[in-house]
């Protein structure tokens, strides 16, 4: 394999990809604003996850304890990117009220 690595192309078509994809918050039940990810995987919206956590300090999903340290969350930049293009994607098909119109998401991924 080369190590440009392969090129994956997915067709949002139908919103119900974005709302019903690991692009969701499980606490809002959008498309994540902010997306933030716990040590044991779960994703969720910033203010979703801090709000979430000042009432209790588990994980809304799986229950596993939040420790103090990790209450400090950083942005997935990934996921980040990837919400805004669903998001766009929502946007576009709203304006243009087709329901057939998809967006193409293109991932480059480096094959080491």
């Amino acid at each position: 394999m080369d190590s440009f690595g392969h090129l994956f192309s997915y067709d949002i078509q139908y919103l119900h990809f974005a709302k019903n994809s690991d692009l969701t918050c499980s606490i809002c039940l959008t498309i994540f604003t902010d997306p933030v990810s716990l040590l044991c995987g779960h994703s969720f919206c910033k203010e979703c996850i801090t709000i979430s956590l000042s009432k209790k300090d588990q994980c809304p999903q799986c229950r596993t304890t939040v420790p103090i340290e990790e209450k400090y969350l950083p942005t997935s930049h990934i996921l980040k990117s990837l919400a805004d293009k669903a998001k766009e994607a929502e946007k576009m098909k709203t304006e243009q009220g087709d329901e057939t119109t998809g967006v193409s998401l293109i991932f480059f991924v480096e094959i080491i």
